[in-house]
């Protein structure tokens, strides 16, 4: 069967707070304390504290990021993933 890759990007001045409250990476070290462009992998985890998705995330510091801003690019090939922006774009 065939797959997607779902990109998901997150850029301001919150961006990398946000991937710290959503994302535990197996290292341990939260995003916050990383170096910009590393890629990290780990989980995504709901308000009950469930593992959602598992996915790689790259972190980028302004300003040196596609946007000028801390930024964050979300990736993942899981079912929920792939379901939700298919839901998101009417598919």
């Amino acid at each position: 069967t065939g797959g997607a890759i779902a990109l998901i990007r997150l850029s301001g001045p919150t961006a990398i707070a946000i991937g710290d409250r959503i994302f535990t990476g197996v290292s341990g070290s939260p995003l916050s304390r990383s170096k910009g462009f590393t890629v990290h992998f780990g989980h995504i985890r709901n308000e009950a504290d469930e593992i959602i998705d598992d996915v790689l995330v790259s972190l980028f510091r302004a300003p040196r990021s596609y946007t000028g801003e801390d930024m964050l690019e979300k990736t993942s090939i899981s079912p929920q993933t792939r379901s939700g922006c298919f839901t998101a774009s009417g598919i």
